[in-house]
């Protein structure tokens, strides 16, 4: 049928111009819609699918297709013709498994074609059991079930033709798998007619927005080159009869009305509709239609028209558009445009998207390019920003154009500017060097440019490229700085080094935000081998096994010989052959195994895979071979051997027990080593060092939260228990109490003296540790100098001394340390950092000077007053200024490090302090709720 007969028929339906009209824009129209508007594209849908053709709408948003799916289902279905339609966004795409996405589709056909299947249906009169039959085949794959549901469920069922639409395939993308197999089944759906009749009676149509190379890989078993593509265009002014007649209604000269909206919104459906409506709710309508009434020609008619539609695109849609842009559609636009919704995790991937503004920018600017099929023309086609037109007005062959006028003036030139402004400034010179292979240094940034980056990158989660870039540009600029400073001679040339380091520069990048830039002096930027290496171990440890990983592990590390990748093993093999020193080469492997194991410590499954890694190292100091090694693998063997030697390594090792402890680590023959997993304010200091990475920061900081958190709610459990075992022994009911095991390794008697300590009122007063160390606080400002404040400190600290210990010795020297502290500032007043200060010099004098470790002070005062009344006392100086707690947490890292290797049963007064430090720490500075230990505290 001729589509302008058969628009002229839709009209003709109704004459009555009276009839109240509802422009729809935005979501799919009813099949009984009165201004759905036919289009070239319904032709050839209907009559492909008629004809048995396998037929694709790929466009992009709001451009009617779901409309279109529903007249096309409506028409063929009047013909006898059975049709399911099969919505993707319904089935999901977050955490779906193969077998449940599969079992989705099968089960909206069944419901899509529910008479066929009702018990009712002829020789069905049992119905259909889709949860036994999928049940019953789970041999087979997914696929598998799904292709024969089609061939011995469906076509045996429904004996007429079918049609299956699939709408918003571009669904797909989102899933965790590909469905590379889903669109090969369809393809063999065809290709089975010669050999299967009823395969004869089966059609498929896909529609979304995406293009034939994102939905599947192998092209040639892709049913998108046996089918036929539907171009679905804008509206044409004579195909726009539906939306006429309800501007007939409410408006003289309807006519120029509807062009001069065609005109603003190049046909685009969602945008013609609105702006329809918008034309039938104007509070101008009688204004507008008087004027029209005077005009005396059609010049005055256009302009008035003109005038009054141009008022409502600025006002109700250009003006503020953000805000008015209600349903979305321009934000759409934008943000498929832009990558917006990247933006939440890392930075969203300049290069793409400024290809995709720089392409768009030549269009505004020339008017139109030549149109190709490049990936970036296609995808700004598909964000619905330009359309391609078969001829140009400078070009003798198809173009891109800005789609209308509307869009030209909310995504202008200056709009381009400041997005390409938002991505990276150094794009460009950053892609140069890296092709350069890090070795052209005229890429690298100047100084201006750098600070400007660094003003740019603030509070932005930066990648490892830039990292490497940045660093390597601030590398250079402070090479130059220097050879300046040393030429000039003079103080003032050392002021810009400071401004260049984004950790001090109030400009700069967080610290937080950007570790590779504001680490110590010992990092360096990382060669482009090395980055190399890490980029791959990051993209296997996405897809890959642990068993995978450790084996290419193996390979690569550990036998240095034999890699699957060989441009990996190549790039290895330059790092090794540019003779790296020692720490160098500690720093490489070290950041090697935190890209597996900052993964792996996530999903509990794969946490032992974590042992099996660091075991991995020992392995050249254990193995020892005849073979005569190439001077680079004999070299590799030996840093890996001295790494597994190394401070770093026992951190590893240490971590091993923290994320995958021994089962039996408790034993009393155990070493001190495995007894870290219990004490999360070690694990800073013992499993960090200057070197780690920011996301290696972070992992250990989420374990330690995480441990912590589950101690006190340990604790507070086992609190409550011992309350209620205490009270059902004076209960005569016998109550059967549900026991909890102690969290500790304290003996229940040692537990509650702790929690009285800690908790309690203590030395004789009414008073808890906290309240005695705010009210010697409150006396500060009472207090004269310095010199009278240590005085008063002494007397603080002594009355936590059980007398008959202090008075020997240790209140002497004690007094002598308070003394010799800082004695140039005894005339001075008091402040935060002389408190700070004598509080870190107290913990050199009790517990030992982390620069030369000497711990008999700390172990005399264990054998004298025990671990309790000792951490008591340290907790005491801590309440002081809580700022001096990581301080204490380090000493008795190095303490524990120490000690690590001897056997517990050794060390029962290091274990108990450890653990009454740990007491004490949750009780002062924890979240637990321990108010039922009141209770015990009172005897009740």
């Amino acid at each position: 049928m001729d589509q302008r007969i058969l628009n002229q028929a839709v009209f003709s339906q109704g004459s009555n111009m009276n009839t109240t009209y509802n422009y729809q824009f935005g979501g799919c129209l009813p099949a009984d819609a009165q201004t759905y508007v036919w289009r070239q594209a319904d032709a050839e849908l209907y009559e492909g699918l008629k004809a048995g053709e396998f037929c694709y709408v790929l466009n992009s948003r709001q451009m009617g297709k779901s409309s279109l799916r529903v007249q096309t289902m409506r028409r063929l279905q009047a013909e006898g013709i059975a049709c399911a339609a099969i919505d993707l966004t319904k089935i999901g795409c977050q955490n779906l498994t193969p077998e449940q996405w599969y079992a989705g589709l099968v089960r909206r056909l069944v419901i899509s074609f529910t008479p066929f299947f009702s018990p009712t249906a002829g020789k069905n009169t049992a119905g259909f059991n889709l949860r036994r039959w999928w049940r019953d085949r789970d041999l087979l794959s997914p696929v598998q079930r799904f292709s024969e549901f089609i061939e011995q469920v469906l076509l045996p069922t429904v004996p007429y033709n079918i049609v299956i639409f699939v709408d918003e395939i571009d669904s797909v993308l989102s899933l965790n798998f590909r469905v590379d197999d889903f669109l090969t089944a369809i393809r063999a759906c065809y290709d089975s007619r010669a050999d299967h009749l009823p395969y004869q009676r089966l059609t498929f149509a896909l529609l979304g927005v995406a293009t034939p190379s994102e939905l599947i890989r192998d092209k040639n078993s892709a049913p998108f080159n046996i089918g036929q593509a539907i171009e679905l265009t804008g509206f044409q002014l004579h195909e726009c009869f539906p939306l006429l007649r309800g501007l007939a209604s409410k408006i003289s000269s309807p006519q120029a009305v509807l062009k001069e909206i065609l005109t603003w919104t190049g046909g685009k459906p969602f945008l013609t509709q609105k702006l329809c409506q918008l034309v039938l709710e104007s509070n101008e309508l009688n204004t507008i239609n008087d004027e029209l009434k005077r005009a005396a020609n059609i010049h005055q008619v256009s302009c008035i028209v003109h005038h009054f539609v141009k008022n409502l695109v600025r006002f109700h849609i250009i003006d503020n558009w953000e805000a008015k842009d209600e349903p979305e559609h321009l934000k759409t636009i934008r943000d498929r445009l832009c990558r917006r919704a990247e933006r939440n995790r890392l930075l969203r991937n300049s290069s793409s998207t400024r290809r995709l503004l720089v392409l768009y920018q030549q269009i505004l600017q020339h008017g139109e390019i030549p149109a190709d099929e490049s990936p970036e023309q296609i995808e700004l086609r598909l964000s619905g920003l330009v359309v391609k037109c078969p001829i140009g007005r400078n070009y003798s062959r198809p173009v891109l154009r800005v789609y209308n006028r509307i869009y030209e003036l909310i995504f202008h030139l200056g709009w381009v500017a400041r997005e390409l402004a938002s991505l990276r400034p150094y794009q460009v010179t950053m892609d140069a060097w890296f092709a350069s292979g890090g070795r052209d240094e005229s890429r690298l940034l100047t100084m201006s440019e750098l600070q400007n980056a660094f003003i740019w990158a603030k509070g932005k989660r930066l990648n490892e490229r830039d990292y490497q870039f940045l660093s390597a540009s601030r590398q250079k600029v402070l090479a130059t700085v220097a050879r300046e400073y040393r030429g000039a001679g003079r103080q003032g040339s050392r002021k810009p080094l400071s401004s260049l380091s984004p950790s001090h520069s109030s400009n700069g990048i967080n610290r937080q935000n950007s570790p590779s830039l504001s680490k110590p002096s010992k990092h360096r930027p990382s060669r482009p081998d090395e980055q190399m290496i890490y980029e791959h171990l990051v993209y296997c440890v996405q897809r890959e096994s642990p068993q995978e990983l450790i084996e290419r592990f193996d390979q690569l590390f550990i036998k240095g010989s034999g890699y699957s990748d060989p441009e990996i093993f190549a790039s290895l093999q330059r790092v090794i052959l540019s003779n790296p020193s020692e720490e160098e080469f500690k720093y490489i492997i070290n950041r090697c195994c935190h890209i597996l194991i900052n993964r792996w410590q996530m999903q509990p499954q794969h946490q032992g895979a974590i042992a099996d890694l660091v075991a991995l190292l020992e392995k050249t100091s254990q193995t020892r071979t005849t073979a005569v090694l190439s001077t680079a693998r004999k070299r590799l063997q030996t840093l890996i051997h001295k790494f597994s030697r190394s401070e770093e390594y026992l951190k590893l090792r240490r971590l091993v027990q923290v994320v995958a402890p021994d089962a039996n680590r408790q034993g009393t023959n155990s070493q001190l080593g495995r007894l870290i997993c219990r004490y999360p304010y070690l694990y800073s200091h013992a499993l960090l060092s200057q070197d780690s990475s920011y996301e290696h920061q972070q992992t250990i900081r989420h374990i330690q939260a995480q441990r912590q958190w589950q101690f006190e709610v340990n604790l507070s459990q086992y609190v409550t228990y011992m309350v209620r075992r205490a009270q059902s022994t004076r209960d005569t009911s016998s109550r059967i109490i549900q026991p909890v095991p102690n969290p500790t390794l304290l003996s229940d008697r040692e537990l509650y003296s702790a929690l009285q300590q800690f908790m309690g009122n203590v030395e004789g007063s009414s008073y808890t540790y906290r309240d005695l160390a705010q009210i010697f606080l409150n006396r500060r400002s009472q207090t004269q100098s310095y010199r009278a404040f240590k005085a008063d400190l002494y007397e603080y600290l002594i009355s936590s001394i059980e007398p008959e210990y202090g008075k020997h010795q240790f209140n002497e020297r004690l007094y002598k340390q308070l003394t010799k502290t800082l004695p140039d500032s005894d005339s001075q007043k008091i402040n935060d950092f002389l408190i700070l200060r004598t509080c870190s010099q107290l913990l050199n004098f009790l517990v030992g000077n982390p620069q030369n470790p000497n711990h008999y002070i700390f172990i005399d005062l264990i054998s004298n007053m025990g671990p309790t009344q000792t951490m008591g006392l340290l907790l005491k100086i801590v309440l002081l200024s809580t700022k001096i707690k990581p301080d204490l947490e380090r000493r008795f890292s190095i303490l524990f490090s120490h000690y690590e290797r001897q056997t517990i049963n050794e060390l029962v007064w290091l274990v108990k302090s450890l653990e009454n430090l740990n007491l004490a720490f949750v009780v002062n500075f924890g979240n637990v709720d321990l108010s039922s230990v009141n209770m015990i505290l009172m005897g009740r």
